[in-house]
């Protein structure tokens, strides 16, 4: 698990991002703004990996250009679309992670994840929590192809500052409540069942990225699956 000093910086920065947003979205050089803190925001991230594994002068070389946004701020509004892109393409990038794991017979992501916290389990994951999860997997491929859709319309059809609130201030709450909501209405539909908290799941989701390739199932579902057949 991180430190907590990182945990702290970590959503400190989070804090100040979204804050940050959300007065930018309400400027008169909303456009400019947003390209700016947008740009910042991917430039900080990947200058905090390079610099963390070690790669100082590169993760130094990362930060110059940001230098250059200062430079051309005046021309920043006629640059609306590098914001647009990463959202669409971290959402479809996500959409893909599970919507993939629905084909065929394969292990639906959050089945994979609920069999690696619950390995230790006897007898392997009960047949409604495995229904449940590929459910659940399906609901979360289809909400990051509706939060596309809405990115989308928001920019083309309405505002860029409706677009920026909904992207950059509303999105992450949001998904910070289907997380929430979700978990208290699994425990009130499965109150037999031995839950683990969200955090448990989210490292259980990094674990599974790092070692087992998406869609095959690992060595615990294998077992689980063989052991829920026999």
């Amino acid at each position: 698990m991180p430190s907590l000093p990182k945990i702290i910086f970590a959503v400190t920065g989070t804090i100040a991002y979204i804050v940050l947003m959300y007065l930018s979205a309400r400027a008169p050089d909303a456009a400019a703004r947003t390209v700016v803190l947008t740009v910042l925001a991917w430039q900080g991230f990947a200058v905090a990996i390079l610099w963390g594994n070690g790669k100082r002068v590169l993760a130094l070389l990362m930060a110059v250009p940001a230098l250059l946004l200062f430079i051309y701020y005046d021309d920043l509004k006629h640059f609306e679309w590098l914001c647009l892109a990463p959202n669409v393409l971290v959402n479809a990038s996500l959409f893909t992670l599970f919507a993939r794991t629905l084909a065929g017979d394969k292990t639906a992501l959050i089945t994979q994840l609920a069999l690696k916290v619950h390995s230790q389990m006897p007898g392997g994951l009960p047949a409604p929590i495995r229904a449940y999860t590929r459910v659940l997997t399906y609901v979360w491929s289809a909400f990051f192809l509706l939060s596309i859709a809405a990115s989308l319309v928001l920019y083309s059809f309405v505002s860029f500052a409706a677009w920026s609130l909904f992207t950059n201030v509303f999105a992450l709450p949001i998904i910070l409540a289907v997380f929430v909501l979700e978990y208290v209405y699994r425990r009130l539909r499965f109150p037999w069942f031995e839950h683990v908290p969200i955090m448990a799941g989210v490292k259980a989701f990094t674990a599974l990225a790092e070692t087992s390739p998406t869609g095959v199932p690992n060595k615990s579902a294998k077992s689980a699956s063989a052991t829920n057949s026999s």
